[in-house]
């Protein structure tokens, strides 16, 4: 059968639409599935307490979401702070608490938490420097989060800036984005800002929970953070407790609402000021760094000197 150079055209035309039609079809069907894929995600993502996972993100892994997460929480600065005050410790001053009963218990598990109180210059700060340090030299599996709180910093310490370096430590210590975790990711992973501190609050005790580990969190100078956050910081501890985390911190008696929470049952109060021993210690060193004093160190009048320093000190450093 013969066909005109015309039909001929019209005929090709019309396979030409109807590739496109098909294959318009497919992408529909297509993106159709995608959409259903992403859907089904979702509803796992909120479920597990995510609010949304685009689907062009699926393919990353969840090695690559931590980095992510990681990156996306606000840290105020730890470790710097925690290398100063360590720097400050004169010899072996400090170690007894170390040894006391009310510790080894308290490190061991047989209650919840210590709170540290001691007037300004008892040296809570060196204390807790010490309290850090030791606990993180047992290794795996410990974890240990800590934070310096500073009245210089308060307006910057607010509690989601608090809970969310507590969650960058812990991280920290997972090659992974553990699932608790995902609701962040939800958020920081795909730039929606940070969570709300509920969301924090709820994942850092979901990682508390992690039976892999035994958690430590360890605050200084609960009392300096702003009195208008004290309050909020002292329910989230509260909160804290019921994960099975053991949790240590610093204060000045004046934190009545942190104090407060130490006449609970898993907690034990505990009165902080320095040592004869450590006050002595510190004595000569100051007075060793001084060229006028260092030939006075070693003589009985300079004993008799710190001596008398000590005794009239009340337990807080002097600075001289």
């Amino acid at each position: 059968m013969n066909f005109s150079s015309s039909s001929q055209a019209q005929i090709s035309q019309s396979t030409v639409n109807n590739t496109i039609i098909h294959a318009n079809s497919v992408q529909l069907t297509n993106t159709q599935r995608r959409r259903s894929g992403f859907k089904s995600l979702s509803a796992r993502s909120e479920k597990d307490g995510a609010s949304m996972i685009f689907d062009q993100e699926i393919s990353k892994t969840r090695v690559e979401m931590l980095v992510d997460v990681r990156q996306g929480l606000p840290v105020i600065n730890y470790v710097a702070k925690h290398e100063e005050i360590s720097r400050k410790i004169v010899g072996e001053s400090g170690q007894w608490f170390l040894k006391t009963k009310e510790f080894e218990d308290w490190k061991n598990g047989k209650f919840t938490g210590i709170i540290a109180v001691g007037h300004p210059g008892a040296g809570k700060s060196c204390l807790f420097s010490l309290v850090v340090s030791h606990l993180q030299e047992q290794g795996k599996p410990v974890r240990v989060v800590y934070l310096y709180l500073d009245h210089q910093q308060a307006e910057s310490q607010t509690p989601t800036n608090i809970i969310s370096t507590l969650l960058h430590q812990l991280l920290l210590s997972y090659s992974e984005l553990p699932e608790s975790a995902t609701a962040l990711y939800s958020q920081l992973g795909l730039d929606q800002g940070l969570p709300p501190l509920r969301v924090l609050v709820s994942t850092l005790i979901a990682l508390c929970r992690d039976t892999n580990y035994r958690t430590y969190i360890v605050l200084d100078a609960f009392d300096e953070s702003k009195p208008s956050f004290q309050t909020e910081l002292a329910h989230i501890l509260e909160d804290l407790l019921k994960a099975q985390v053991q949790l240590f911190a610093t204060t000045r008696p004046s934190a009545e609402r942190l104090v407060t929470l130490a006449d609970g049952i898993h907690f034990k109060k505990v009165p902080i000021q320095a040592t004869a021993s450590d006050l002595s210690m510190f004595l000569k060193e100051k007075l060793n760094a001084k060229r006028t004093f260092q030939s006075l160190v070693g003589t009985d009048f300079g004993q008799e000197v710190i001596k008398t320093i000590v005794s009239k000190s009340e337990g807080v450093y002097v600075i001289i």
